[in-house]
């Protein structure tokens, strides 16, 4: 598997063919057939189809699944929370694969826990292209300083997460480590201050209006941000904290004939919608730290749910710099790590397992670091070639390809 950059992606040798695989990004712009003659007698491949690369991927996480560590932790399953499991050597979006395999296996809630925020939202783009976008949530969020709330409504992901979760969907959720340990609402608050809408069906109109009111939904002439609400005959806006546009509502009587997003400046439609979720504020109430329980994520979980713990170490790292930055609205890491061992959980660790015989080794690779060098990036090329691989290589767009092309091919002349 790789890790590089700004991508992850994999690794993978199949009948003496090296692939490599960029994700998320998966337009496949290749290497010239001039490059692959000057570098190695045609044996680096350029192909152009997306169709392609897509049944390349399907095809190399079909033959993952069948590999010998995935059908080893298979054998492990159900996992019981008093051990868990010990695994290592898990590298770049192969924690994806193995993620995205568990679920289709258990079908049942799985929520991998990485200590980064971005290594967090890459896997959960690796982990819905495996599982063709479905049933994948980002719970991610920047930490906040000095005492502030921790807003639940800006960030629209983790609270789709959050509805997830509380309706015990068997989803995939990708959360980073601070946003694990942040505060969360009970998770009673998530259905008692959520309700769905949908096109077709009928709501008695003043009982809607009032059950917003009482939500803590301010009407006003015209909706600017979230909380607001606005009534022009059958037709209501309201902007809910789920959602990167307000929604209009149009009625007849009461029955509901469209919902679609909006401009709230331009006040033009932008999309229909078949249904609307409509969330008011979560950090809305009496209780401490303006509405919070000293919950997390951990409290929405099913008691059937599986944890895949990555680097537990950095974890608790990540944890301890939110404190020394003066973070308060956090769960302590004691709580979490109590949390954690209430669940079957999957325990994965380069820096700890090492001295661990039982613990299973999916003997994965990390891409070698070549820091922006043409030089280094071909001379790595050529020693995979020497030692008997085909190369298939992706780029993020079809300039970066050519750019890539042009610069490797130039390192060759000069080298020849």
């Amino acid at each position: 598997m790789i890790s590089q950059g700004e991508s992850s992606g994999i690794l993978f040798t199949k009948n003496g063919v090296l692939f490599h695989i960029v994700f998320p990004a998966l337009l496949p712009y290749f290497l010239s057939p001039l490059l692959s003659r000057r570098l190695c007698d045609g044996r680096v491949k350029c192909f152009f189809s997306e169709g392609y690369v897509a049944i390349v991927i399907d095809n190399v996480y079909q033959t993952l699944t069948k590999s010998e560590p995935f059908l080893q932790t298979r054998t492990q399953l159900p996992l019981h929370a008093e051990t868990g499991l010990q695994i290592k050597g898990v590298a770049g979006s192969l924690m994806a694969a193995l993620t995205a395999f568990l679920f289709e296996h258990l079908q049942q809630q799985v929520l991998l826990i990485v200590p980064g925020r971005d290594e967090a939202e890459k896997l959960c783009d690796d982990c819905a292209l495996f599982l063709r976008g479905t049933k994948v949530h980002a719970y991610t969020y920047a930490p906040h300083h000095q005492g502030t709330v921790l807003d639940m409504s800006a960030p629209i992901a983790r609270i789709e997460a959050l509805k997830a979760l509380a309706s015990d969907e068997p989803v995939v959720v990708v959360s980073s480590a601070e946003a694990l340990v942040g505060k969360a609402p009970p998770p009673a608050t998530i259905q008692e201050r959520s309700f769905v809408v949908a096109a077709g069906k009928e709501y008695p109109f003043e009982n809607l209006l009032k059950r917003l009111a009482e939500l803590g939904f301010e009407r006003k002439d015209f909706v600017e941000g979230y909380g607001d609400m606005a009534v022009r005959g059958g037709i209501l806006d309201l902007f809910p904290f789920v959602g990167e546009y307000p929604v209009r509502l149009e009625f007849w009587g009461d029955r509901l004939e469209s919902v679609r997003e909006f401009n709230p400046l331009s006040q033009r439609s932008i999309r229909e919608l078949q249904q609307a979720n409509i969330v008011a504020n979560l950090a809305d109430g009496s209780g401490t730290d303006g509405g919070f329980s000293s919950g997390s994520l951990l409290d929405y979980l099913g008691q059937q749910a599986l944890l895949i713990v990555h680097e537990p170490v950095l974890l608790e790292r990540e944890v301890e710099e939110l404190v020394r930055e003066g973070v308060e609205a956090i769960v302590d890491w004691q709580n979490i790590s109590k949390g954690i061992s209430r669940f079957s959980r999957i325990i994965h660790s380069n820096l700890t397992s090492s001295g661990v015989e039982s613990a299973i080794d999916f003997r994965a690779q990390s891409q070698p670091v070549v820091q922006g060098s043409i030089k280094v990036l071909t001379k790595h090329l050529q020693k995979l070639l020497d030692n008997g691989f085909d190369l298939f290589l992706t780029c993020d767009t079809n300039e970066e390809g050519e750019r890539i092309r042009e610069l490797i091919d130039e390192e060759l002349r000069q080298r020849s």
